[in-house]
């Protein structure tokens, strides 16, 4: 005869004792993201299997190490353990160069994924491509999925258009695939950062004429991630609407990305372009400039009356970005 572990009718009580979780965490992942599926009694109570157990545990471990539960949850205990086993991996074996802070970027493990999603656009494989760039984003951690995956990426890709060994529109065909994983993961984090009280607001746009949206949306996922509540406002914004929208919406940090063009391709030159925005942004509004704007030799061309704050580097926003959070 088992015991009552064996026979697996565990109550929430129990299970909270084995998997190292609390009950409030089992409940709140079983209700948002049917982490776990338990069976109910007649009289209403879960009860829950062995299997249930290892697999909260296995949640609970993954969260640990950076995953997002929301992330995770569904995927099969055999995902999960691959998952787990690579990232021990990692942890024994540190790729070369790696840093303390982020030990994932540039891992040589993003290498692989990064070559069969570049040969699978090189055959124009769009539905292979598309089901490579979900495993990346599932496997890897968010931060190792921006700076090990999609900033080597679209730089590889890159380089081979110069190299003429790609076609613009293989280059547009990945942009558009990854822009749309990158949209489900800000909208996964900012579901999440919508309910915590007291989370810091930030509003993500690049000027009119600026159709390079790959900056910001990086951007906003970097916020999002480390807890802000992002409002992702698109490229190519007049400066007056952008400003408008910003102060419907309360923003109190306003992050504007600029990519490498020349003033002739904008709709407006950038010293006019901010300077509209500095004077219809509400006064308590933080202005950020990112990218090619925020360069030294290009500064002296914008002038505002409050404070910009310049940002050149994704790296250097995300450190920004974590040391906002220790106030949150």
């Amino acid at each position: 005869m088992g015991t009552a572990f064996e026979r697996e009718n565990l109550n929430i009580k129990a299970v909270s004792h084995l998997s190292g979780l609390s009950e409030h965490t089992i409940r709140a992942w079983e209700r948002r993201y049917s982490a776990v599926n338990p069976a109910r009694t007649d009289t209403g109570h879960r009860t829950y299997t062995m299997g249930d157990v290892e697999r909260l545990k296995l949640l609970g471990v993954l969260v640990n190490q950076g995953h997002t539960i929301r992330m995770v949850a569904n995927l099969p205990m055999e995902e999960l353990k691959v998952l787990l086993t690579e990232h021990t991996h990692a942890l024994i074996q540190p790729s070369p160069g790696a840093s303390v802070e982020s030990p994932a970027r540039g891992a040589a493990d993003c290498q692989p994924a990064i070559d069969e999603i570049v040969e699978a656009l090189l055959r124009f494989d769009l539905p292979q491509m598309g089901r490579l760039l979900s495993k990346a984003r599932i496997r890897f951690d968010i931060r190792s999925f921006v700076f090990g995956i999609c900033v080597p990426l679209m730089r590889a890709v890159g380089r081979e258009v110069s190299d003429g060994r790609m076609t613009i529109s293989q280059e547009h065909a990945l942009s558009s695939l990854l822009g749309d994983q990158l949209g489900q993961m800000m909208q996964t984090l900012n579901d999440g950062n919508a309910e915590k009280a007291g989370s810091r607001r930030i509003a993500l746009a690049s000027p009119e004429g600026d159709l390079h949206e790959f900056g910001i949306l990086l951007s906003a996922i970097l916020a999002a991630s480390e807890g802000w509540s992002v409002q992702y406002l698109g490229p190519n914004l007049p400066a007056v609407d952008l400003a408008q929208a910003v102060n419907r919406l309360g923003c109190p940090v306003l992050l504007v990305g600029t990519a490498d063009l020349h003033e002739s391709e904008l709709k407006q030159p950038w010293r006019g372009y901010f300077a509209d925005l500095d004077r219809h942004l509400h006064p308590a509004s933080a202005l950020w400039i990112g990218g090619a704007v925020a360069r030294a030799q290009n500064r002296v061309a914008i002038a505002t009356q409050r404070p910009a704050r310049y940002i050149e580097t994704l790296d250097e926003l995300d450190a920004i970005l974590m040391a906002a959070k220790q106030s949150l």
